[in-house]
């Protein structure tokens, strides 16, 4: 024979009955249930104080314990370039637990950006020269002549460096790559900009013998 499963409130009122002098064999009646399981609900409440099962949530248990949850959190917030092999050695689990774990957190495995290295002195410069001008207008940008540069490797690409990091993180510190000068061959491209380009002028560029050849077109307007 089949019996119902009892709810939180009706093991509650069997204490409640046993706890006004009702037996056992009483209570199983009025709730239709088997004597073994109101004794069971009974002893249970003697030892643990309460009705609720030991049992907090179903399925297969966490392979990370809060402790070792908390060494991965670390660990890739510290260094994020750690590969998966370091990181599944680190808590002794599998490296696709480990790819689970980070991706509840929000962590990706991404390609780090490549940025020119700013030390301390550049980072003060930068900042020092956007509140100088940070109440200019777009017209009076209009008289200034920029000028941007731009290296082309001939050689190998550099190895891709990898990073762990969160969707709103590409341009963190710690999650892009540095690039320094190098010995290696390229070939610098330099081009002055100024804001009438995009109106009357286009530039145009020539590459030979690794010479960069600038000109500019004028654009008739019709």
């Amino acid at each position: 024979m089949k019996y119902r499963t009892l709810s939180p409130m009706q093991k509650n009122q069997i204490v409640g009955m046993r706890k006004a002098g009702m037996k056992c064999k009483d209570i199983a009646e009025v709730f239709s249930a088997p004597y073994s399981t109101i004794s069971t609900i009974l002893s249970h409440w003697k030892v643990h104080g309460s009705v609720e099962s030991l049992k907090s949530q179903c399925g297969r248990p966490r392979k990370l314990s809060e402790r070792d949850f908390r060494v991965l959190c670390h660990a890739v917030s510290s260094n994020r370039r750690h590969t998966l092999v370091e990181l599944a050695n680190l808590v002794s689990v599998s490296r696709t637990t480990v790819r689970l774990y980070l991706r509840e957190l929000g962590f990706r495995n991404c390609i780090a950006p490549k940025k020119p290295y700013l030390n301390v002195k550049h980072k003060a410069d930068k900042l020092a020269f956007a509140r100088a001008y940070e109440s200019w207008t777009f017209e009076d940008w209009c008289n200034i002549i920029w000028t941007d540069e731009s290296s082309f490797k001939t050689g190998k690409n550099p190895r891709q460096i990898r990073v762990w990091r969160k969707a709103y993180e590409k341009y963190n510190w710690d999650c892009i790559a540095p690039s320094f000068k190098s010995g290696r061959s390229s070939v610098m491209v330099w081009v002055p900009l100024l804001a009438l380009i995009s109106l009357h002028w286009s530039p145009f560029l020539q590459i030979r013998d690794h010479q960069v050849i600038l000109s500019l077109l004028f654009m008739k307007e019709y």
